[in-house]
């Protein structure tokens, strides 16, 4: 019965990755500023980029330059963004994400976290 129920579970993630199928994150995001510094992963931006930086669950700079789509939870919008950094202090759900992405999300720019789903593209 337990092999049965691990074989079934095995078949349905590989139905489920071979259809494309990612898993959306439910998680939160608040914005920070580049301050002319560049990111963990070598490259300078600006604050309209549209970058995110990834907590260290996430593994030092090995998501650099991958896309993540980000659908704001409350005002329906989504943006796409490029891991460009890293967030020593973000749990595996938490996003710091530009001005640029914030903005476009939210609408304007305030000190809250945003209620977001995210995931790799």
């Amino acid at each position: 019965m337990k092999f049965t129920t691990f074989l079934s579970g095995v078949i349905r993630g590989m139905i489920f990755l071979l259809a494309g199928g990612v898993q959306a994150i439910d998680g939160v995001a608040n914005y920070y500023t580049q301050q002319g510094v560049a990111g963990s992963c070598g490259v300078y931006h600006q604050d309209s980029d549209h970058i995110v930086a990834l907590g260290p669950a996430w593994g030092h700079n090995t998501n650099c330059g991958r896309t993540v789509s980000i659908r704001h939870k409350g005002t329906g919008r989504v943006t796409t963004a490029v891991v460009a950094d890293t967030c020593p202090s973000c749990p595996q759900t938490k996003l710091d994400v530009s001005v640029g992405v914030y903005e476009y999300l939210n609408g304007f720019l305030a000190l809250d976290l945003i209620l977001i789903e995210w995931n790799f593209v």
